[in-house]
């Protein structure tokens, strides 16, 4: 716009059109200093979810690139887990207590494949580990290395699983970290047992 709106009024901030003419930045309407919205004076846009900057007191889990191109960052900053092929839950390594693979480990896959905390698994099959990538050992006392670069004498072994961080509240995940391998799970971790992408509700 220029300094005069449409409707001939004078455009000022906060009317919710941008006048770079009068140097603003950003002119939402709102003008809250909010999350997601611009700043009193409309000088700059605040915090906001594709600033590259991620905010999980608003509720995001990543903002641009993900740490793992196999759960990318969609546009509204979550993961998206839709295409996970596998959970490794053997013994201590379950997600969800008591240790194993059960119901509770098929609920959470479902929550984090669906994105909804109310989803839950009507059927699941247990199986040993694929060799793909997949949800890692949960178990954050249990070190995961790449069996191509093991551990020397005296040198510790890099760690392989990848953490995206936690809690996810908006699925349902309360664990504070999700750890996640894109090497393959039955090399990194035996031929153990894995749940396979269960049967979910999606209320």
């Amino acid at each position: 716009t220029d300094d005069c709106l449409n409707t001939c009024v004078k455009a000022t901030c906060g009317d919710g059109f941008l006048n770079t003419n009068s140097g603003e930045v950003c002119d939402d309407g709102v003008n809250d200093s909010g999350y997601g919205s611009c700043k009193f004076d409309c000088s700059q846009k605040m915090a906001h979810c594709g600033d590259k900057l991620v905010q999980k007191e608003h509720g995001e889990m990543c903002d641009g690139d993900s740490p793992s191109v196999e759960v990318p960052c969609t546009s509204d900053c979550t993961f998206d887990f839709s295409d996970v092929k596998q959970l490794y839950c053997f013994g201590s390594c379950s997600w969800v207590w008591p240790n194993g693979c059960d119901q509770g480990d098929a609920d959470l896959f479902c929550r984090l494949l669906t994105g909804n905390p109310d989803s839950v698994a009507t059927s699941y099959d247990v199986v040993e580990a694929l060799d793909t990538s997949g949800l890692a050992c949960a178990d954050s006392d249990v070190l995961i290395y790449d069996p191509m670069f093991p551990p020397k004498p005296g040198d510790p072994a890099e760690e392989a699983r990848i953490d995206l961080g936690g809690p996810l509240e908006a699925y349902g995940v309360d664990l504070e970290q999700i750890f996640y391998i894109e090497l393959s799970v039955a090399a990194t971790h035996g031929p153990n047992s894995v749940i396979l992408p269960p049967n979910c509700t999606n209320p």
